[in-house]
């Protein structure tokens, strides 16, 4: 695989905040923008409402799919990537080293994230809005070859290569 196009995954999950999140249930699909936080290994946090749709949809089927790309790029510039993974609910262990983790680095100022962070029991509570953290483990990768002009194509991004260098955001182990 060519290093560069595992580099430019890198690159791409890193300089970007939100994925659009695919979900499924039956006959029915959903697709949801989402605020992301990403760890050491390359798993997607992220926290919703466990009434909402896409939440409906990862109860009953916890295999999801996403794009990350930016949105400021003009077409001749884009790039992004497909993402296949697995959802689930972070343990309530894990709650106040995620919660620290995805505010710090959701929000580097610590005044924005004075004014957003809200504290892990919320997170456990039973009473509206039901909101609880998800970590999405991908199993698949794949980026746009802006090698081909004529036609899209995309490459596979192998995820044991992608975790040979960190993400290049805080981690988990600095809180």
């Amino acid at each position: 695989m060519n290093t560069s196009v595992v580099e430019k995954a890198r690159q791409i999950i890193s300089e970007n905040h939100f994925l659009s999140l695919a979900t499924c249930s039956g006959n029915k699909v959903w697709a949801a923008a989402i605020a992301y936080v990403v760890d050491e290994d390359y798993n997607f946090y992220f926290y919703s409402a466990l009434d909402s749709l896409h939440m409906q949809h990862i109860k009953k089927h916890p295999e999801v799919a996403f794009t990350i790309f930016s949105s400021d790029k003009i077409p001749d510039e884009a790039d992004g990537l497909q993402i296949a993974g697995i959802a689930g609910q972070v343990e309530k262990e894990l709650l106040p080293r995620v919660v620290n983790f995805y505010y710090h680095q959701s929000f580097p100022n610590p005044e924005a994230r004075a004014k957003w962070q809200t504290s892990y029991e919320h997170f456990l509570e039973n009473k509206f809005p039901f909101q609880r953290f998800f970590c999405i483990v991908p199993q698949e990768i794949y980026k746009l070859d802006s090698s081909i002009l004529e036609v899209d194509r995309r490459l596979d991004i192998n995820i044991a290569e992608l975790k040979k260098e960190p993400a290049k955001r805080p981690i988990l182990a600095d809180f």
